[in-house]
């Protein structure tokens, strides 16, 4: 499930943005095995109807729609849900599954990626998970693999502490990926990439080479 934390958040948001708040009941989350269900009070609004969902949108909450907007979370153009169904076929979930037929409340329902799994089993192969899904202290790397791999370089040696994990990470996988890097580390992309370019800047990783046959080619 947590390959999709990002859309689970904009459903939340979607919730926020388009709840009635004239009931008094919560927003429901409830998480399962294989899904994850988000039970929000307040069924289609205004124009927004059963046939042209998703493609036509209404506020309900007008000032809330505005500050959100305001602050980023929405875009007021009705993409919102394309954009999540989008995300989550491309992450592998499956498009999340919209229940209308409460009529006084809508039920969104997000299916489980089988990349989560390929992710622990990796995870566990490289060290950086034990077989009971807890993470082995110092960057997560297992007492064998440290033991193993223990690097001269101190945090002194880097930028960033950040930076020395990312380091430390490629050496024991010298074919992770950003979105690896970024899980296993539990950080951004963006993050990841910066990093990178401070290794390559500091002449830890190949400038002009860094991903040779698929491997990262490192100098130190």
């Amino acid at each position: 499930m947590n390959s999709s934390r990002l859309y689970i958040m904009q459903d939340f948001t979607y919730a926020i943005c388009h709840r009635d708040y004239t009931s008094n009941g919560p927003i429901q989350f409830y998480q399962y095995d294989d899904r994850i269900e988000i039970m929000n009070h307040g069924g289609l609004y205004g124009r927004a109807n059963v046939e042209n969902f998703p493609n036509v949108n209404d506020y309900r909450n007008i000032v809330v729609a505005e500050a959100m907007k305001v602050l980023g979370f929405v875009n007021r153009h009705s993409r919102g849900v394309q954009r999540v169904q989008k995300d989550l076929k491309a992450n592998e979930n499956g498009e999340a599954e919209y229940d209308f037929t409460y009529q006084t409340a809508v039920l969104v329902v997000e299916r489980k990626s089988p990349r989560g799994e390929r992710m622990i089993k990796e995870a566990i192969s490289n060290g950086f998970l034990l077989e009971n899904g807890q993470k082995p202290s110092d960057l997560t790397i297992s007492e064998e693999k440290r033991s193993q791999k223990r690097s001269n370089l101190t945090i002194s040696d880097f930028s960033t502490m950040l930076t020395k994990n990312v380091y430390e990470a490629i050496k024991l996988n010298r074919k992770a990926k950003y979105s690896w890097l970024a899980d296993n580390l539990g950080v951004s992309e963006a993050t990841i990439k910066r990093a990178i370019a401070d290794l390559k800047e500091q002449g830890y990783i190949n400038k002009e080479h860094s991903k040779m046959k698929g491997e990262w080619q490192l100098l130190k």
